[in-house]
């Protein structure tokens, strides 16, 4: 599998986990249930996975998380790609703006595979991709202390209306 071909035609580093080579795209806007911000780390990202299957090919999988918009420009691009839609479902009924996430899946060769993937990417509302060295810098030395995501997490599910800290 052509991991630095992969890169360049996605326009962003992925990262290596136990044979699997996966990306996280993170969206653009601030998403929030009732007045809590939702951390990224909650699933609001597009996620995409390749596995090698040899002969440079690779086995892809993942889902975009998208707003109403976005869903169907992402699936034609998709499609016109050779890429199996799996399922678009959503995961709360309160977030805003509104996410819906569509998998996918396919196999192919994966730098063909990843050209149909960046088109879909770049139809949703997703940040650029950063700077990997300055993103090593600060990695190391955060400036703000963590979200407590439990806490958030645990408000989310159970759709508390107080707040928990």
């Amino acid at each position: 599998m052509d991991i630095a071909g992969i890169d360049a035609a996605l326009g962003r580093k992925g990262s290596a986990d136990g044979g699997i080579y996966k990306f996280t795209v993170t969206r653009k806007q601030t998403i929030a249930a009732g007045d809590h911000v939702l951390p990224a780390g909650l699933g609001l990202t597009t996620s995409i996975s390749f596995q090698p299957v040899g002969a440079g090919k690779a086995a892809i999988n993942g889902d975009f998380a998208l707003t109403g918009e976005e869903i169907n420009p992402v699936i034609a691009a998709l499609r016109k790609g050779g890429i199996a839609i799996v399922e678009v479902h959503n995961h709360s009924l309160d977030e805003q703006p509104r996410l819906f996430y569509l998998h996918f899946w396919a196999v192919d060769d994966a730098v063909t595979l990843v050209k149909a993937l960046r088109l879909a990417l770049d139809a949703t509302n997703v940040k650029p991709p950063a700077d990997i060295s300055a993103h090593h810098r600060t990695a190391a030395s955060p400036t703000s202390a963590p979200t407590p995501a439990v806490e958030l997490l645990a408000w989310w599910i159970l759709g508390s209306t107080e707040t928990t800290r």
